[in-house]
This record gives structure tokens, C-alpha cells and sequence, in this order.
């Protein structure tokens, strides 16, 4: 018995510990650690090479891995464990937390999707039906009942093929037979051994492989198409951060584009696009399809001269066939040259518009250079004003009318000051100088920072600013892009604000997310300016105060809440004020 509860007791903590991975907020804390990938192999080997799609993902979950190494200075590892089953990696994933991910070639289902995660699609998810070569073709759907009437369907249990094949069953009313086997290379090689087996196939495996197996062949209906293939992870994982921000930059496309090419070949990722936004094929499948339909009318005019007992006839109609399948090769070619041609003439408009890409980027470049090196010349002469003044404004030399006039032009100096600022920080933004430092931070404190620095402007004003406290309320964000954010808000509530009003600052927990809002008693914003309310150098009213305004701290707002993968937003009344909400990434 106490062998039986160690054994029991052993089991437990060997799934507790498989189910396991390190959360990115250790990973970020330690600058090192691993990730975990669970998958189970399709087993279709290409010589000298992996499966397809075995290939295609590990080489993606490689390819993170080193985007994530490079862009956060971190040593992440990628630890591949292979599975017994696809169940098992849908059950582990199921049931992990923190750096893991399944792969398996996995379709994305609104059924799956309630229990996991799924990356972005890398690849367009299409199933083929396909059938033993010593099955007939059918070129009709009656003909197909009849073929595949007693058939043997050959698939994987708790998958989307076999979930097909049983809508395919049942919307046909056929009675053929299930085989089950494990992974997508035994449902091929059956298929091949049975003399009436068939079944689904994805399109990139089948691709390769009836190009080397003879005893396999197409069968050119009920092709199904789903959202897309794609890698899973643990619905507790806080690791959506980094993956979201890697499949929504460039890196991935360049990576996706590499990989895809490397096992299929160039210009395949296009074709699998291609065919599934529409029921069109390309030249080649084109002229099966044609052929496969001349067929048809070559065997019923057969059917018909076999009636016709007059030789000269059957001739005549036979060499009639022969010349309408003749001229519709021709046709078929010519149009495929006429394709070409178009295609070459595009990717010469597409080298010139690329050319001309690289130009406004080089100028784009010495403009922002430009731009930089004057407002760092600027600032100099401006300290020194600002310098000055400050000393003029303690001397007891100076008349009165003199110091206000003093005042006037410290006030304005440090206004320029700030103009500056903001414009060195657009200009590192837009030149891709990012450092983004996540942590884990209380808006509410933070708030506070900034409302006491900004506490004379709005003392000038008479203005009061009320916070309400958010216990709790703590952020995944970078510390300098969050203070940013309640300053250009806090300090805009001022600007429009007239004098006497009221500013409100509150935060509060909304789901996954802290929501901070900022509510002032302007003059609102009027209709014609709310949609562009965000773009950069907009400014939508004057200030009260005759305050200036760069037009770029709304564009910055919006800008670095969705670097730390947050969202704003507004709610606006004319002559009752504006009220800005920021949503952000709720901290663990």
C-alpha cells in the first residue's frame, strides 16, 4: 500500500512539474531561462531535412528565441520535448502556465480556442482530400458517393481532419469506414497501402509528398480551409506579451518568409494565400481541372459515336475532340505566358517603387538628423536665457513693470524648452530607439510624482486637481513612457481647463488591465477635430491660458500606450469637458 501512494504521490509531482514554465516576468527579472515546447511529429521526412511542418514551427520557436535574445538582451533556450500523441500536447498546454508552447500542426478552432492560446497563423491552414492511385477519379459528386461509398477513411483521432471527414459522411449520407492512426505521415502511408483508403491532408505535406509517392493522388473535392496554423500556449501564460509584439514585427516576416521558403520552396506562402481567399487555382492546377472536365465531354461524345454505326462519322467527331482539346492547350498556355509576363512587368514596378522607398528613407533619415542637431543647438541658447532671467527675477535692481517683463520671458523660454523636449522624443520614437524597461508599477504613486511637479501651472490657474486612490492598481509598463503619459494628459487638462475648474485623476481594475483615466472641465472637442485628435502636430482647441502647444503630446499618449501593448480613448461633451482613458497591461 505505502508503495501504491509513493508511486501515486510521484506521478502527481511529475505532472505538477511538467505543467510548469517560467513566466516572463522571471525570465526579464533573471536576463535568462527557457522555453519549453512540447510537439509530436507528423513524421514525413524530407531527405536530408525534417517534416514540413515540423520543420516550419521549430525553426519559428527558434527564430523567437533569438529574437527575444537580441531585443531584451535575455538567454532564453528552447527546450523541445517530443510527445507521445497530439492529445498529449493539447492536454499539457491545456493544463501549463508560464514559457511553454505546443506544436503540432495545430489548426486554430473556436473550440480549442477556449481552453488555449494560439499565435498569430503562420501559414494558411488548407486540407486536400486525397485517395489511394487504384481508387477511380471522380469528376462528378454522384460518381464520388459512389466511389467513396464503402471506402476506408483513414485519419487522426481528436483532430479537425477527422471532424471533417464526419461532416463529409453525414452531409453526404455515405457509410464508409474510420481507420485511426497517429500522425499525418501513417495516414499517407496507409492510404498508399489500402486499395480504397482516402482521407484529409494538409496542403504543404501533400505538396511534397505526391511529388515522390506514385500510390497517392488528389481527389479535387470538398477541400476545407480553417483560420489558419498555428503555435499554442497555456491560457495562464504571461508570455502573450513577447509573442504578440514578435509576430506584429517585421523580424517575424522576414523570419516566416526564410523558413517557408527554405522547406517549400519560393513563392509557396503567395500560392496558399492565394487559394485561400478564393476558389481560383494557378496555371497548372488550371489546366488539370480543364482537362479533367474535357474528359467528361470526350467520354459522352464517345458514348454517343458508339450508338453511331457510321465510321466516317465517329472519325469525323473524334478528330473534332482532338482539335478543340488542341487549341484549348494553346489557349491555356498562351494565357499562362500572358500571366508570366504581367507578373514580371509587376516586380519591376514593384523594384522601382522599392528604389523609391530607399530614397524617402534617406531623406526621411537627414531630415530627423536635421531636426535633431538643431533643437540640441537650441537648447543651449535657451538655458542661458532662462539662466539669466532667473537671476534677473531675484535682483532687487530691476523696476517693477521690468521683473514682470522678466517673467514673461523665463516663462516663455521654458516653454520652448519643453517643445524641445517632446521633438528630440519623437524624433528618437520614429528613428526606432525603443528602450523599452517593463516592471511592475503603481499608478497611483506615480500619478502623485507628476501632479505635485505640475502643481504651479495649475496653482496659476487656480486650478485643483482631486485624486482618487486605486489600491492595488499596478501596471507592466516602461517607467519613463507611463510618466509621459500622465504628464501630457495631466498637463493638457491644464492647458484647456479654464480658470478655477477642477481636473480629476483616478485609475481602477478593469479585467486584465488598469484603466487611468483623466477628466477635465474644458471646452470639449468639437466634432470636425476628434477623429484626427491623435495625429501628430494636432491641436484641436487654444489653450486658456495662452500656454503653447507642439500639437504632439496626444500622438505621444497614444504612441507609448500602445508600445507597452495598451489602448486610448476619449469621451467628449461640449462645454462640459473631455475625459481620456489610457488601458494598460494590469501587472501579477
Amino acid at each position: 500500500m505505502k508503495r501504491l501512494f509513493l508511486i501515486a504521490w510521484i506521478l502527481v509531482n511529475s505532472i505538477i512539474v511538467l505543467g510548469q514554465g517560467m513566466s516572463w516576468e522571471e525570465v526579464v527579472a533573471n536576463r535568462e531561462g527557457t522555453l519549453k515546447v512540447y510537439w509530436y511529429p507528423n513524421n514525413i521526412k524530407i531527405p536530408d531535412s525534417k517534416d514540413v511542418l515540423d520543420g516550419v514551427e521549430q525553426d519559428l520557436i527558434y527564430a523567437f528565441a533569438a529574437y527575444l535574445n537580441k531585443k531584451y538582451q535575455l538567454q532564453v533556450e528552447v527546450d523541445l520535448i517530443e510527445t507521445d500523441s497530439f492529445e498529449e500536447v493539447m492536454d499539457i498546454i491545456k493544463d501549463g502556465t508560464g514559457g511553454m508552447m505546443g506544436a503540432s500542426s495545430i489548426s486554430i478552432t473556436e473550440e480549442r480556442s477556449q481552453f488555449l492560446r494560439f499565435a498569430p497563423p503562420y501559414l494558411s491552414d488548407i486540407a486536400v482530400l486525397v485517395s489511394s492511385a487504384s481508387m477511380p477519379l471522380a469528376h462528378t459528386e454522384e460518381e464520388f458517393r459512389e466511389i467513396f461509398d464503402q471506402a476506408t477513411a483513414v485519419t487522426i483521432e481528436h483532430t479537425t481532419l477527422i471532424n471533417a471527414l464526419k461532416d463529409l459522411k453525414q452531409k453526404e449520407n455515405l457509410n464508409f469506414n474510420f481507420e485511426l492512426v497517429k500522425n499525418s505521415g501513417e495516414i499517407l502511408g496507409r492510404i498508399g497501402e489500402l486499395e480504397n483508403g482516402f482521407g484529409y491532408i494538409d496542403l504543404p505535406n501533400f505538396m511534397d509528398v505526391t511529388a515522390k509517392d506514385p500510390r497517392i493522388q488528389r481527389q479535387f473535392f470538398y477541400p476545407i480551409k480553417l483560420s489558419g496554423l498555428a503555435l499554442v500556449y497555456p491560457m495562464q501564460s504571461d508570455w502573450d506579451v513577447p509573442i504578440n509584439e514578435y509576430y506584429a514585427s517585421e523580424q517575424f516576416m522576414k523570419d516566416k518568409t526564410r523558413i517557408i521558403t527554405k522547406y517549400l520552396g519560393e513563392d509557396v506562402e503567395a500560392i496558399f494565400d492565394q487559394l485561400a481567399r478564393s476558389a481560383e487555382f494557378g496555371p497548372f492546377e488550371e489546366i488539370v481541372i480543364s482537362a479533367r472536365e474535357r474528359e467528361m465531354q470526350f467520354r459522352e461524345l464517345l458514348e454517343a459515336t458508339q450508338r453511331d454505326q457510321d465510321k466516317n462519322a465517329r472519325i469525323y467527331l473524334l478528330a473534332s475532340i482532338a482539335i478543340i482539346a488542341l487549341f484549348s492547350v494553346i489557349f491555356l498556355y498562351a494565357r499562362y505566358q500572358i500571366k508570366a509576363r504581367s507578373t514580371e512587368l509587376l516586380m519591376g514596378q514593384q523594384r522601382t517603387i522599392e528604389n523609391h522607398n530607399q530614397q524617402l528613407t534617406r531623406l526621411n533619415q537627414e531630415k530627423n538628423d536635421l531636426i535633431e542637431v538643431l533643437a540640441h543647438d537650441l537648447r543651449s541658447p535657451l538655458s542661458k536665457i532662462a539662466g539669466f532671467s532667473r537671476l534677473l527675477s531675484e535682483s532687487d535692481q530691476i523696476r517693477p513693470e521690468e521683473k514682470e517683463l522678466n517673467g514673461y520671458i523665463m516663462k516663455s523660454s521654458e516653454e520652448m524648452e519643453s517643445m524641445i523636449s517632446k521633438i528630440l522624443d519623437v524624433e528618437a520614437i520614429e528613428s526606432g530607439n525603443r528602450n523599452l524597461q517593463l516592471e511592475k508599477l503603481d499608478v497611483s504613486v506615480l500619478g502623485k510624482e507628476v501632479i505635485s511637479e505640475l502643481e504651479d501651472k495649475a496653482n496659476a490657474k487656480s486650478i485643483s486637481i482631486h485624486v482618487q486612490d486605486c489600491d492595488g492598481c499596478y501596471v507592466l509598463g516602461d517607467r519613463f513612457y507611463l510618466r509621459q503619459i500622465i504628464e501630457n494628459l495631466l498637463s493638457n487638462a491644464i492647458k484647456f481647463s479654464p480658470k478655477g475648474k477642477g481636473i480629476d485623476y483616478m485609475a481602477r481594475v478593469e479585467g486584465q488591465f488598469i484603466c487611468i483615466a483623466v477628466k477635465d472641465e474644458g471646452p470639449g472637442i468639437e466634432e470636425e477635430d476628434r477623429e484626427r485628435l491623435f495625429n501628430k502636430y494636432q491641436t484641436a482647441a487654444l489653450p486658456t491660458g495662452g500656454e503653447a502647444s507642439t500639437g504632439l503630446g496626444l500622438w505621444i499618449v497614444k504612441l507609448f500606450s500602445e508600445i507597452m501593448h495598451g489602448s486610448v480613448r476619449f469621451e467628449t461633451e461640449l462645454n462640459k469637458g473631455t475625459t481620456f482613458y489610457v488601458r494598460l497591461p494590469m501587472a501579477a
